[in-house]
């Protein structure tokens, strides 16, 4: 039968749950090519792979990513209380440009804890990697708005090489709430394949990776954990707003479409 193909996945603990491609900014590493022209999808369509999760597979957490999730608040906020109605944990994977207080109660409702795209907070840089204006001021305006709601937080973080010297910075960006600090090397997928000449040399990943090490030094309880391309989760899966399914976080295998597969 259809179904049978997910009998891999069915018994996975957590999953990423693509809910748009669209996008407030343009990173030069964007392995989904996300922009500001993508089309929304349907609540409709979202709804129905979403009753296909919830009755089908064995998800324990969910990490609802984009894109940037937060382009549509209504839409984000509905299909979380349907995940959260059925006891399912939340994470929330954003760039944090769209936080603001009025919305901050209810991602504190939702959301068990908010994994957080950061980087060099200088205005020219975001410029150019970012496509983002007046980012300094945006991001640490996040950065208080979370610290003051003291939700829980991972960083993440692309280094490249505009940006590998971290340790000049960090502390801009630290927070109390913060659980751990995730790096990613860019995957080479979208526009990551488009801007190779802006990817960390290995000179420079060595002086990032001596950073990190200060970093870690100055936050001893701070885990700091490095995730190349060829890394993959195995525990994971990720499943995107038209209902395909892949084993890996980047689309590295695809599976099949949920509306398909379980009409």
């Amino acid at each position: 039968m259809e179904y049978e193909k997910y009998e891999e996945i069915k018994n996975l603990k957590n999953a990423v749950f693509y809910l748009t491609n669209l996008c407030n900014i343009r990173c030069w590493h964007c392995y989904n090519d996300s922009s500001s022209t993508e089309k929304v999808p349907s609540i409709s369509s979202l709804d129905k792979i979403v009753d296909i999760i919830l009755h089908n597979f064995s998800f324990k957490t969910i990490s609802i990513s984009g894109g940037e999730p937060l382009t549509n608040q209504s839409l984000l906020f509905s299909i979380a209380s349907k995940f959260k109605k059925n006891n399912i944990s939340l994470a929330l994977m954003t760039n944090g440009l769209l936080l603001s207080e009025n919305i901050m109660d209810k991602i504190c409702y939702y959301f068990d804890f908010i994994q957080l795209s950061i980087d060099y907070p200088n205005d020219e840089y975001a410029i150019k990697y970012k496509g983002v204006k007046n980012y300094r001021k945006s991001i640490l305006n996040t950065i208080s708005l979370l610290s003051k709601y003291s939700i829980d937080c991972i960083l993440t973080h692309v280094p490249n090489s505009g940006n590998f010297k971290i340790n000049d910075y960090f502390d801009d960006l630290f927070f109390s709430s913060i659980k751990s600090l995730k790096i990613q090397l860019p995957y080479p997928k979208g526009r990551a394949l488009e801007n190779k000449n802006l990817i960390i040399t290995k000179k420079e990943l060595q002086y990032y990776q001596n950073d990190l090490m200060n970093i870690s030094n100055r936050y001893p309880n701070l885990p700091v954990s490095i995730y190349f391309p060829e890394d993959e989760l195995s525990d994971s899966c990720s499943i995107d707003y038209n209902g395909n399914v892949f084993t890996g976080l980047f689309d590295k295998n695809k599976i099949g479409n949920l509306l398909l597969s379980f009409q």
